[in-house]
């Protein structure tokens, strides 16, 4: 099945009906049933039997879309399984932070656990403190924004752990949709896995010389903005006091703080122009 005419076809049907192009929906109709001969009778004025259309085009996406979303959850159950593994799920909240971090279950002084996702695979930290596997050597002098990703994994782990042991437990036996009650746990695994490994990426990769780097850098951006706000400052009094009573000593100044002005706001070049402190 191609999923992305089911995609495709699925929008269209989203839209309101005054947006639709009808033209297109008898072609969707056709491609859906195979049906020459009611194409041919529907595409004479597509957008006068714009209801038939939309009704049997809904009536074929209803199979489409419950075969679509089963394809999805065997899919997403795959990536799951293997988030297991790598991730260690079955372990005990009490297991350790090195077995649920590394590839091969290793932690190491400079680097945390896994750098891996499940969608990478086809290539934690554990609530006791007494795991401390996968933690960098520098981790107490690291701003504390990246010392909350190490922490912050912790909490996302147990919460892994807990979707998974839910889905192992969920009865489906009386359900009418057994798809539609695992995809949330599911879903919500798989992007939980995605955050853990983000974490751990932005953990692991930072640099202290680089983020000190970072901050000299922003600091000197920083003091560059306050000047040039004091600047403006500076010329608006001067520019006040010259509009009261103007001197060339009051328009040397404004020309002098003028000049030190990194990118002039255009409305402040005509006004100053007009004042005669600047020539056109």
């Amino acid at each position: 099945m191609d999923n992305n005419f089911t995609e495709e076809v699925k929008a269209w049907l989203d839209m309101p009906a005054s947006e639709r192009d009808y033209d297109k929906g008898a072609l969707y109709l056709l491609q859906l049933s195979n049906n020459q001969i009611m194409y041919r009778n529907l595409s004479r004025n597509a957008k006068k039997h714009g209801d038939f259309i939309e009704h049997h085009i809904r009536k074929y996406m209803k199979f489409r879309l419950e075969r679509l979303t089963h394809e999805q959850v065997q899919e997403m159950q795959k990536k799951v399984d293997k988030i297991a593994i790598l991730r260690n799920l079955d372990a005990s909240s009490e297991g350790s932070y090195a077995s649920s971090g590394g590839e091969n279950g290793e932690g190491n002084d400079s680097a945390s656990g896994s750098t891996e996702t499940a969608d990478s695979t086809d290539s934690a930290v554990s609530a006791s403190p007494k795991f401390k596997a996968g933690i960098r050597a520098d981790h107490d002098l690291l701003p504390a924004e990246i010392q909350a990703l190490y922490v912050e994994n912790a909490s996302i782990l147990q919460k892994m752990r807990e979707l998974h042991l839910t889905l192992r437990n969920l009865s489906l036996d009386n359900v009418a949709c057994p798809d539609s009650e695992r995809y949330p746990f599911l879903k919500e695994l798989i992007e939980l896995d995605k955050k853990y490994h983000s974490n751990w990426k932005a953990y692991d990769s930072f640099s202290m010389v680089e983020g000190a780097s970072n901050v000299a850098e922003q600091r000197i951006i920083e003091d560059e903005r306050s000047l040039q706000r004091s600047i403006y400052r500076q010329i608006n009094l001067t520019k006040g006091r010259y509009k009261k009573s103007p001197s060339e000593a009051l328009k040397e100044k404004l020309v002098d703080l003028y000049k030190q002005l990194a990118s002039p706001e255009e409305s402040l070049t005509e006004e100053l122009i007009a004042l005669g402190v600047l020539s056109e």
